[in-house]
């Protein structure tokens, strides 16, 4: 014989006034018992809660009476498709949903009542947002994170969860982006209206900005969350501003005399002047482009140049075979943060290179 019980779940605790709300109805024979035979009824009249809609695959179910149907036999141990209730909460903060749930027919021979209730919760959103370092006045592609949750056992949101992001003088918002979110550069908003439920966050948003070389010392970044059925949040990050580091190469460019191919230039010097207020950080100097082999540097710069100083780089010419050679001195460096500016010396061999005779 059939020995039929109902369950009761939800993702997470609703909140008052949701909307589309939504809990399922899991009808199971016992381990052992007797498959079903005829048809199965499940009636659920729920309180705190207006049901727009139910359904379940292999169900009949009319919404007017709240009842469902399944004339499949179900075997011991087994478990019908799960019946989905949808609709809005009427309960307030501190009441319950209560779903007394009625389970007959089957060819069981009793009735199943259950009853199960859901927590209503106030949603309580929250937002964060926060970057990594200082910035660096004219620093291009600086990124702050934005994490918008919800509170340990709140209520699960409903409706459009919006952040707004107040963009400070000094920066220039170029992208927002977040798995989930729907943003709006000019609008300077993300928005989206999936469900979170109590504990949970949403996938993080990555901002991106360009900072002014005109920013002044220290900026504030504000972001506001409104929406979801939550009191509205906000956040902000004091971000400190470094002076932009700058640099000179002196001269521009370096010309190379008429060269025998094997053999080895005179050197001559390309001075890096640090012509900022912070000390320049030196990532690398190196030779690059087409004929970068025919060119060799060394250098007295060190790791960084303090502000206002300077370091020599000397460079060679032996060329490799005849005709026009070129290359470049890059200069790889970073101030105290931010993107590394790059400063580059164009170099080149004449326009012959005279071939060694035997």
């Amino acid at each position: 014989m059939p020995d039929l019980s109902a369950a009761v779940s939800s993702l997470g605790n609703f909140s008052p006034g949701e909307q589309n709300a939504r809990y399922t109805i899991t009808v199971s024979n016992a381990s052992g018992a007797g498959a079903t035979v005829g048809t199965v009824t499940v009636t659920d009249p729920p309180t705190g809660f207006s049901v727009s809609a139910v359904s379940g695959a292999s169900w009949t179910c009319v919404l007017a009476t709240l009842t469902c149907s399944n004339s499949t036999p179900l075997a011991g141990g087994q478990s019908y498709p799960a019946i989905t209730v949808t609709g809005n909460v009427t309960a307030n903060v501190g009441q319950e949903v209560g779903v007394p749930v009625r389970v007959s027919g089957g060819g069981a021979s009793t009735t199943t009542k259950y009853t199960g209730s859901f927590t209503v919760a106030a949603v309580a959103l929250s937002i964060t947002m926060g970057h990594s370092g200082h910035l660096t006045a004219g620093e291009q592609g600086a990124t702050y994170t934005v994490r918008v949750s919800n509170g340990a056992n709140a209520g699960e949101t409903s409706g459009t969860v919006t952040m707004i992001e107040t963009v400070p003088s000094g920066l220039s918002l170029v992208s927002m982006a977040g798995t989930g979110w729907t943003c709006h550069v000019g609008r300077g908003t993300c928005t989206r209206g999936d469900l979170l439920i109590g504990g949970q966050s949403y996938p993080a948003i990555k901002a991106t900005f360009d900072v002014l070389t005109s920013a002044p010392p220290s900026v504030t970044n504000r972001v506001s969350l409104s929406g979801g059925n939550s009191p509205s949040a906000s956040a902000s990050d004091v971000t400190t501003i470094n002076p932009a580091t700058t640099a000179s190469l002196v001269p521009p460019s370096l010309s190379f005399g008429s060269q025998s191919v094997a053999m080895t230039s005179a050197a001559q010097t390309v001075t890096l002047t640090n012509t900022g207020t912070t000390s320049l950080s030196i990532t690398g100097i190196a030779v690059t482009g087409a004929n970068a082999s025919d060119f060799s540097q060394t250098n007295t710069c060190g790791s960084s140049v303090a502000a206002g100083a300077n370091c020599a780089i000397s460079a060679t010419f032996t060329p490799t075979a005849a005709g026009p050679r070129k290359s470049s001195i890059v200069v790889g460096s970073s101030g105290t943060s931010g993107n590394p500016p790059r400063l580059s010396s164009p170099v080149w061999g004449p326009p012959l290179a005279h071939r060694r005779q035997a």
